[in-house]
């Protein structure tokens, strides 16, 4: 006769079944992918010792911060501004994404100018099977134009310096669709049609391991004529995205798979 007690398995295939269900989630589910940037400095400067002074005028600054879960969960976060005004801390966050942004501002010790860049993060964590996405950018522009003591236009040159430091990271063990990405980008254009633009950045994919770290400098000098002006746009994004590898499943499932047949053994043998 059948009984109708609960079957109860042993600890050993408690263990057994309890590690195999372990393994599946420490193979990577709770791992992050992770990206982040950061503009260290931003200079617009004359020529030394040419008695010029740089202008700015037109500044503006956006921000975009995204973190989307596959299962719905979206929140997003939108700035812009006609300054470059320092302080912003732009969020946003899901239980499994994140993204967060600053404007980071400079001052030139000896001229006073400011000037402005952006230090950006992105964060995915693996969750069941889930695409998760953070993504963070920010643009920063402005106009300079040269004057002399008496606040006169001149002609003369113009530099812009850019300092930046970025780095990646992939969970191990994950899908090949995860990765991490930042870039940045400068574009420097004049009103007498001259431009120069500059690109770098850091892809997981691309990388030993996934990982990996890096700093850069870029620089350019344009000559004006008195009345000319120069104009530019500091383009930054970090992305970071995760998936789950499939065998972290298949582990996962063996695991179960397991238990319910201990669970069938130990039922077959108290209907014996």
């Amino acid at each position: 006769m059948k009984s109708g007690t609960t079957s109860r398995l042993s600890l050993p295939a408690l263990r057994a079944a309890g590690i195999a269900t372990v393994l599946a989630f420490s193979s990577g589910l709770s791992l992050a992918a992770d990206a982040s940037l950061s503009i260290d400095w931003f200079g617009v400067s004359a020529e030394q010792y040419s008695g010029n002074y740089v202008l700015a005028s037109n500044q503006q600054q956006s921000f975009l911060m995204l973190a989307s879960d596959g299962g719905g969960a979206t929140a997003v976060d939108t700035y812009a501004a006609s300054n470059w005004a320092e302080g912003l801390n732009r969020l946003a966050t899901t239980p499994h994404a994140s993204a967060t942004g600053n404007t980071v501002t400079f001052t030139d010790p000896s001229t006073q100018l400011a000037t402005a860049g952006a230090s950006l993060a992105a964060s995915a964590t693996k969750s069941g099977s889930l695409f998760n996405t953070g993504m963070s950018t920010s643009t920063q522009s402005g106009t300079f134009s040269l004057i002399d003591s008496d606040g006169n236009s001149v002609a003369g040159s113009i530099t812009f310096d850019v300092y930046y430091d970025f780095s990646v990271a992939k969970p191990a063990g994950t899908a090949a669709q995860s990765y991490a990405q930042t870039a940045v980008n400068l574009l420097v254009t004049s009103s007498n049609g001259s431009s120069q633009s500059f690109s770098d950045g850091l892809l997981s994919s691309a990388l030993a391991g996934g990982a990996g770290s890096n700093s850069g400098y870029f620089s350019w000098t344009l000559n004006l004529a008195a009345g000319e002006t120069a104009s530019y746009v500091l383009s930054t994004s970090a992305v970071a995205a995760a998936v789950p590898e499939p065998s972290s499943y298949a582990l996962l499932g063996a695991g179960l798979i397991g238990v319910g047949a201990v669970a069938r053994r130990r039922r077959q043998t108290r209907d014996v």
